[in-house]
């Protein structure tokens, strides 16, 4: 739980991983957003490399999963539609996800 922990770590990285305006599109971004997006993605770059590589060695372990998602009902839809029973999902983030339903209601 590294990455979570309420730390410079995750604060730091995270601000790499999604810039620094965590719901701005990368397009949306001036030229100096973007080039101080890319210092802080730089300062990551070894650590998320190894990340990854061992992301990667961790074996498949298919289970049902919960995931709280948007509140309204449109949006909701929307995001329910995009997913099939049985479909393995990569979800190339970190993302809170609960084996209990009730939890992810919440």
């Amino acid at each position: 739980h590294l990455y979570t922990m309420d730390c410079c770590i995750y604060k730091s990285l995270c601000r790499a991983l999604r810039g620094d305006k965590f719901n701005q599109g990368h397009a949306e971004m001036n030229s100096e957003q973007k080039q101080a997006w890319v210092e802080e993605c730089n300062k990551w770059y070894t650590f998320v490399w190894y990340l990854q590589k061992a992301l990667l060695e961790i074996p498949s372990d298919p289970q049902i999963l919960f995931r709280g998602i948007a509140s309204n009902p449109e949006k909701r839809n929307k995001i329910i539609d995009l997913y099939s029973v049985g479909q393995v999902v990569h979800w190339p983030a970190f993302s809170s996800t609960s084996l209990d339903r009730k939890v992810a209601a919440n």
